[in-house]
């Protein structure tokens, strides 16, 4: 219903092409018409693997290719098997160009039997594991990339895209096989791999294959999936992740189903402050307050396209100011550095604010966003570890978190 008038007069010829894994089948063409109605009875098989269901709508052309008109996305885990499923959804685009896409689709759905994901797993030695752990104090998380959905499409005429992902843990990179023509690839590609202290998350990051024709730009990474390892679960895991978009203010890049199954994740020992009690009298007999500080890391960072970033901090509290650099460029820096801050009467609060040291106003920006830590909410003595989301301003929030904790040795 509702759909857009692409032909001369006001009316359209559309017809629905529907897609799971590689097979395809397709309605017939309803002529003169915005609201259509088809009726028509499908039974797609779902090849191993296949994790949605895609239904394009699209207006019959025979002088030149036909017309895109909308697309929706169906999550295959989100329907309960074996029983019918009526729903209305909303046509959406599919392209991070302009589109006509507007309207609602509407669907009986019934899924009688879920095929067999044969999930692939690398082989872990648990000994091997256990070793090094206590030899070096790493870990290991086995992430199956099982499949993606909703990825964006370049070209509007394309219906699909040549893409892969990439599993990243700090310096380690391993990247699935290549999978063309589609904009809900299975992947089914396992990685193994190892998880050094300062490791904070992984991240999933699907590419655009750069075809022939394009080799000088490379491939184009679509968007990016952070997984906080603290959060994960002891036991396997089989969640979808958002794919955050490479530029700040794009819209969700889809998403990607993956399987995580820690083994072991080491935790960050953290760069306490030395507390210095005779410094802490100190500041008590001028009427100062004491607040210990560790700025320990961010996550998922707003990427600047074709460059790295080079994250720092600055703390400000008052007309005192402390800069954290670690020298080292991605988006989940890892700084683990201690400060100790005097605080007079009249300081409410402190900024911590993430800076890219690379950045400018014409390569991705310098501010990537700030957090505020009011005094007032903190108890003496006590110490708060946290993640917070940046934002720009007072309220807008920016992409990406800060980790910290703090501890007020002594309030005045």
């Amino acid at each position: 219903e509702r759909l857009p008038a692409v032909d001369r007069g006001g009316s359209s010829d559309p017809f629905v092409e529907l897609l799971v894994g590689g097979n395809k089948q397709k309605t017939k063409t309803i002529k003169k018409t915005l609201s259509p109605e088809w009726n028509e009875p499908f039974s797609i098989e779902v090849p191993a693997g296949a994790s949605s269901l895609e239904c394009s709508v699209y207006d019959e052309n025979f002088a030149q290719f036909n017309t895109f008109m909308g697309t929706v996305v169906v999550c295959l885990d989100q329907l309960e098997v074996g029983k019918d499923t009526v729903q209305v959804f909303p046509l959406g685009n599919r392209s991070l160009a302009g589109s006509i896409a507007s309207g609602n689709l509407r669907l009986l759905l019934n899924y009688f039997a879920q095929g067999k994901d044969t999930l692939r797993y690398p082989e872990v030695d648990m000994g091997d594991v256990r070793q090094k752990a206590a030899e070096s104090g790493a870990g290991s998380c086995t992430v199956t990339i099982v499949a993606a959905m909703d990825l964006p499409v370049s070209d509007p005429k394309n219906s699909g895209l040549t893409c892969y992902a990439e599993a990243r843990a700090n310096d380690y990179k391993a990247a699935t096989s290549v999978v063309e023509g589609s904009r809900q690839p299975v992947f089914n590609a396992p990685v193994l791999l190892e998880i050094t202290p300062d490791c904070q998350v992984v991240e999933i990051v699907v590419f655009e294959k750069a075809s022939a024709l394009n080799i000088r730009r490379g491939d184009v990474p679509i968007g990016i999936a952070t997984i906080l390892l603290a959060s994960l679960p002891p036991n396997p895991s089989f969640l979808w992740y958002d794919l955050m978009p490479v530029r700040p203010g794009d819209a969700r890049m889809g998403a990607i189903k993956v399987v995580t199954d820690p083994h072991f994740i080491p935790e960050l020992k953290l760069n306490r402050p030395r507390r210095e009690v005779s410094r802490v009298r100190a500041n008590a007999s001028k009427g100062l307050g004491t607040l210990e500080m560790v700025v320990i890391a961010a996550k998922q960072l707003p990427s600047a396209e074709g460059r790295d970033r080079e994250p720092l901090v600055i703390v400000t509290a008052g007309n005192r100011k402390v800069t954290i650099e670690s020298g080292k460029k991605g988006l989940n820096p890892v700084w683990n550095k201690p400060v100790v801050l005097e605080i007079s009467p009249d300081v409410e609060e402190v900024k911590l604010e993430v800076l890219d040291r690379l950045g400018n106003a014409t390569n991705g920006g310098k501010n990537l966003g700030v957090i505020t830590v009011k005094l007032d909410d903190l108890k003496e003595g006590e110490e708060y570890d946290f993640w917070s989301d940046l934002k720009t301003g007072e309220t807008l929030r920016a992409q990406g978190s800060l980790r910290v904790m703090v501890n007020y040795v002594q309030k005045i």
